[in-house]
């Protein structure tokens, strides 16, 4: 049996780091389609709501007006009212079918006595009489208005600390941040030194002749080349050529 030292496959590291770039920029392309998203919405809500507020507002404003013009109306007809009544008592008085209210006998009948003279002049000062009995303790008087504040005292010796308090509960374990993005892949490092080649061990007997395998294929995909690979053994020292396909070529 024979050890082969292989070439570190860098193929999968390199589709590992474009998936990654992949599937970042898929999730910042989500992200930036609901934030623009939101913000649509966010903007017709409030174009809505400034409709809203101004469609209340004339609504209101109308309201208001019809409600003026209302009582500016029933005052011009009360006015009207009162002038017609007016001139009516007017002509009525003029045709001697109603006096004149306030007016005594303005309707033909006797009017209503005179207002009383005027009050003669006031006579001579009498004596003055005795004084009277004391009349009865008056209630106390209210209390008077609180004094002014005095004068804050000097300020005493600070106090001995407190026990510290107890320890607060742990707070809730923050989110996780979003995974960084995949550095570039490092240069290959150079090749390790040949070691000493071991003793070579008893030559084995010659096993049974395997069964033949199906044919291989005779083609490689399109834009992968058909490389030969020489690769040297070790243990039983030799070298064994490999045809490989090329998918791709890492720096």
């Amino acid at each position: 049996m024979s050890f082969v030292d292989s070439p570190p496959d860098n193929g999968h590291a390199e589709t590992a780091v474009l998936v990654d770039r992949g599937v970042l920029a898929i999730r910042q392309s989500a992200e930036q389609t609901r934030k623009r998203f939101l913000w649509t919405w966010l903007a017709l809500a409030s174009l809505a709501l400034f409709i809203g507020i101004a469609l209340w507002l004339a609504i209101d404003t109308a309201s208001q007006q019809n409600d003026i013009a209302q009582s500016q109306a029933s005052l011009a007809k009360q006015q009207a009212d009162a002038a017609k009544e007016t001139s009516d008592q007017t002509v009525r008085y003029l045709r001697g079918e109603q006096g004149i209210p306030g007016v005594p006998g303005a309707n033909g009948k006797p009017g209503s006595p005179g207002q009383p003279g005027t009050s003669g002049a006031a006579g001579p000062r009498g004596e003055r009489g005795a004084a009277g009995p004391a009349g009865p303790t008056g209630p106390a008087g209210t209390t008077g208005p609180q004094g002014n504040t005095g004068t804050s005292g000097p300020t005493g010796n600070q106090g001995t600390a407190g026990a510290a308090g107890a320890t607060g509960n742990q707070g809730p374990r923050g989110l996780r941040g979003e995974r960084g993005l995949v550095g570039p892949t490092g240069d290959t490092g150079p090749a390790g030194a040949v070691g000493a080649q071991g003793a070579p061990g008893p030559q084995g007997d010659p096993g049974p002749a395997g069964a033949q395998g199906p044919p291989g294929p005779n083609a490689c995909p399109d834009g992968s080349p058909l490389t030969q690979i020489d690769v040297h053994a070790r243990n039983p020292e030799g070298t064994a050529s490999l045809l490989v396909c090329v998918v791709a070529v890492v720096p």
